[in-house]
């Protein structure tokens, strides 16, 4: 009896032991990073702005991170207060990292640059560098062709910066200009044709969806028939159920717009419920100071403003800009009479799906969605009809 009951306890320790431990190690060693810094571990492949998973401090040089995955993950790794970083897969294994580790602040945008990385331990995360060298072959490429075409673009890049339409023209039409557009369109050609025969050599697990996420920037419906190309099991997979997210995007209209708040510049927060508060149309405008086509629609909208304010219509624009201070320069500039507000933690992005921007939707007085994603010519056409009712 009592021999039973030691093994029971013997039992019970070891599970207990088992369910405590963690199931991966990640320890990294870095030089340039001093002491006291956080790295932050961020998932990947996201096509969303997310918060950081964990974080670690470096002591002596290195850090360390611990817990689980049900399955390889993509990560980033990154210095608190930096752009840039590395990526790894983390697997529940004992995985290793070095990487010599360089900080610089150029005009005021702190940067992190990786160099020398070598990850050992993790056997997906080698063979996600296998599955990513046709990348490093189109970098090639791209390089070797904008080399080729180094003189001309710095003379193109010149005659605009002087504003000479005469003199850009002219050279448009020279070989070497002509030779630059050839090439630059069979670049392109390539890219695509390499980037579906990726997909297309992955599409029976999750490394199909998984590289269509990892390369692609974005993400339009022309690209509905490589994912039906997948295998069940890769679409219902980790990341093949975000690809599906992003190429087949939920729409907003007829649906009530979700309660959320905003801080604007002085940092004061106000709920989207007080901002609409008696108005009959609210244009909600995602933008950022560097989004061209946005900074074009503004002085179309401060027309529409301008026509439409007084009956009730109110609009609500919020930038996605990561610099607060680029944005206040944007606004100072564009000087526009509405509220503007800063996404800063693109939670408000995230939460509206925003998947590339000028992205618009417009509520009506009952809070409810009734047009998304337009541009000004046609908010200009409704708003007429509308309060013409």
């Amino acid at each position: 009896m009592k021999s039973k009951w030691i093994m029971t306890a013997l039992v019970v320790g070891l599970m207990a032991g088992c369910s405590s431990s963690p199931k991966y190690t990640l320890t990294g060693k870095l030089t340039g990073i001093a002491d006291g810094t956080e790295i932050l571990l961020v998932p990947g492949a996201t096509h969303k702005d997310v918060s950081p998973e964990d974080t670690a401090v470096v002591r002596d040089g290195t850090f360390k991170f611990t817990g689980d995955v049900p399955e390889p993950r993509f990560y980033y790794l990154r210095v608190n207060g930096y752009y840039g970083g590395t990526s790894l897969f983390i697997e529940n294994s004992k995985i290793e990292l070095t990487a010599d580790v360089k900080l610089e602040d150029t005009d005021g945008r702190k940067w992190a640059g990786f160099e020398n990385v070598q990850v050992k331990g993790s056997p997906t995360h080698d063979l996600y560098v296998e599955k990513m060298k046709f990348k490093e072959e189109l970098n090639a490429q791209y390089k070797a062709y904008m080399d080729a075409g180094a003189d001309i673009l710095s003379q193109t890049n010149q005659a605009k910066a002087e504003n000479n339409q005469s003199k850009m023209d002219s050279l448009g039409k020279t070989e070497a200009a002509l030779k630059f557009q050839r090439e630059e369109k069979a670049f392109f050609e390539n890219v695509n044709s390499t980037y579906q025969k990726a997909f297309s050599d992955n599409k029976d697990t999750w490394w199909g969806p998984f590289l269509m996420l990892n390369v692609m920037s974005y993400f339009t419906p022309e690209q509905q028939p490589w994912f039906e190309q997948f295998s069940d099991e890769a679409k219902n997979s980790y990341y093949g159920k975000i690809l599906h997210d992003q190429l087949y995007p939920k729409s907003f209209v007829g649906e009530q717009a979700p309660a959320f708040s905003l801080t604007d510049e002085k940092a004061e927060k106000i709920s989207f419920a007080e901002l609409s508060k008696g108005k009959k149309y609210i244009l909600i405008d995602f933008w950022a100071s560097w989004c061209a086509p946005c900074r074009k629609e503004i002085p179309n909208l401060k027309k529409i403003y301008a026509e439409y304010a007084s009956q009730g219509f109110e609009i609500v624009s919020i930038s996605i800009d990561d610099d607060a201070e680029a944005w206040k320069k944007a606004m100072e500039k564009e000087q526009m009479q509405w509220p503007n507000f800063l996404d800063a933690d693109k939670s408000l992005s995230n939460l509206f799906n925003i998947k590339a921007i000028p992205a618009c939707f417009l509520v009506d007085e009952k809070g409810q969605i009734i047009l998304e994603n337009f541009k000004s010519d046609e908010l200009e056409k409704n708003l007429k009809t509308f309060f013409k009712r």
